[in-house]
């Protein structure tokens, strides 16, 4: 449904002014006067706002609800009873959880910004006595719901005309006269920017892709010391969501950064010192081992729906014992895992780390120090990819799954290595890339995916065997599982040769030479 209309005024509204300015037989009626609040919500990784969507939580008094508003100015509106962290299944069935549902799930609603305001309410009646128009005028402050919680900062008002059905026409002329008259300005319905803006919050202002602006002459331990310090980044600002289990998504990207870590620590090599590298390889090493249980069961956890619907009908209810030990798994993994992310071992890693790369490389501690990056980059790009072609055709002709694994590494190597580099070449030229690198990754993750799921199950039924807590039909339903997943491993394996073929085309490997290869090196 369509929204009011919302006007800034720059002082208190004058209910007589607007009589006099409407003519006679025109009246407001003032209604008792009271307070409001919005909490506007979004994901940790604003969801909402990148598809131009403002969700807030209202309240006055005890009442609660949601309103969702879209670009084009449409209010979805329903209660709002549950609390922050909210999920889609806290929602209230109906529209706004059908909105919000493909868009948001796995993550969690957080209160990104607030606004208080006081409300004065009045109801334009025209001759006949009948209300034609409710009008209330805020006058808020913007209140920080995280950071700074005593953080208030002043709005401008706000005048809100919610025309009354069958007279959209009153609701033209009390706008008008605003405009002419009050020096009042149409705003859009939602002030979520504008009190970011103040608050100092930047609706959009987290994303876990690497965004490294480099130029082609910065030295290599320059280069690398950015790219670490923006990985180091993500994998901060998602250590608190982590630790308190909020969604899935917070370790999620706290392992992507990890092994994003591991990975530029080991391809963009001989730029820093050798033994420092070692130390820290070996560190993050063991960050990503300890975070390893809990994003397993989180993935089981989420697969779960659709384990369900791969199971015949009969088997499908005989499942809830295995949810019921999923659960009791990931309570206590993630008790274990924010005990070690608030202990000296990970809070003394993360110390060690920023100093290092806050202070000055050095460029003459490493072979490749003070090299240029865009040598740089080109030289281990083609590496990567010449290794990747090489293996991958031996997979081709021997497709075993430790075979394909360890390409799928090999491809994720050579994919990170092109996105932190990506801003050293042309994005027409080298997205295409890595598009075609990412479907054969794909593929490969799927195998590998499915392969460890169908490993985890068949643990997971034994330990559950010899703890009592499984009934024979949960066992069957297992098997069944492992079974299908084994099943699905064999078809994707049968599709990573065409989808390798793609990526060996003389088309894809002669873009490759075009952009990142050396004069020395042989082709591939």
């Amino acid at each position: 449904m369509p929204g009011p209309d919302i006007h800034e005024i720059p002082a208190p509204f004058e209910p007589a002014a607007l009589i006099d300015a409407l003519g006679p037989g025109w009246a407001l009626v003032e209604e008792p006067a009271g307070r409001r609040r919005y909490e506007f919500a979004d994901s940790f990784d604003w969801r909402l706002h990148a598809r131009g969507l403002r969700l807030a939580r209202v309240a006055e008094g005890a009442k609660r609800h949601w309103e969702l508003c879209s670009r084009d100015g449409a209010v979805i509106a329903a209660p709002a009873l549950a609390e922050f962290p909210i999920g889609v299944d806290d929602l209230p069935p109906g529209a706004l959880r059908d909105a919000l549902a493909d868009l948001l799930a796995p993550r969690v609603l957080l209160a990104r910004a607030g606004l208080e305001a006081r409300v004065r309410r009045w109801r334009l009646v025209d001759g006949d006595g009948k209300t034609v128009l409710r009008l209330a005028e805020e006058d808020g402050h913007a209140v920080a719901t995280e950071g700074t919680p005593r953080l208030r900062v002043p709005l401008p008002r706000r005048l809100i005309l919610e025309p009354l059905k069958g007279y959209d026409d009153s609701a033209d002329a009390v706008a008008a006269q605003l405009e002419r008259r009050f020096a009042a300005r149409a705003v859009p319905r939602c002030e979520c920017e504008a009190v970011c803006r103040v608050l100092g919050v930047a609706p959009g202002g987290y994303s876990s892709k690497i965004r490294v602006r480099l130029t082609p002459e910065l030295p290599g331990a320059e280069a690398a010391r950015r790219i670490h310090r923006q990985l180091l980044e993500t994998l901060e600002a998602n250590v608190a969501g982590t630790r308190a289990g909020l969604d899935p998504e917070f370790l999620h990207d706290l392992r992507v950064s990890v092994r994003r870590t591991r990975s530029a620590l080991t391809q963009i090599r001989d730029v820093f010192p050798e033994a420092r590298v070692r130390q820290f390889r070996e560190a993050f090493g063991w960050l990503g081992e300890v975070t390893g249980p809990t994003r397993d069961l989180d993935v089981f956890l989420l697969q779960l729906p659709e384990y369900h619907d791969e199971l015949p009908v009969d088997l499908q209810g005989d499942l809830e014992p295995f949810r019921g030990f999923l659960l009791d798994e990931h309570r206590r993994e993630q008790a274990q895992l924010a005990r070690r992310l608030a202990a000296p071992r990970f809070r003394g890693l993360m110390t060690e780390w920023r100093d290092f790369l806050d202070a000055e490389p050095d460029l003459e501690a490493a072979p490749d120090a003070a090299l240029p990056v865009g040598e740089l980059a080109g030289r281990r790009i083609w590496r990567a990819f010449r290794r990747v072609i090489r293996d991958g055709r031996a997979a081709v002709e021997a497709p075993a799954p430790e075979v394909l694994h360890e390409l799928r590494k090999d491809c994720k190597k050579l994919r990170y290595l092109q996105e932190f580099f990506a801003s050293l070449y042309p994005a027409e030229r080298l997205d295409p890339l890595i598009k075609a690198l990412k479907v054969l990754l794909d593929v490969l993750g799927e195998h590998q995916d499915l392969a460890v799921q169908a490993q985890h199950l068949e643990g997971f039924a034994e330990r559950m065997a010899a703890e009592g807590r499984a009934p024979a039909r949960t066992l069957l339903a297992l098997g069944a599982l492992v079974g299908s997943l084994r099943a699905r491993q064999a078809a994707s394996r049968a599709a990573f040769a065409a989808r390798f073929d793609a990526l060996d085309s003389e088309e894809n490997r002669g873009a490759y030479r075009a952009l990142f290869k050396p004069a020395a090196d042989p082709a591939a």
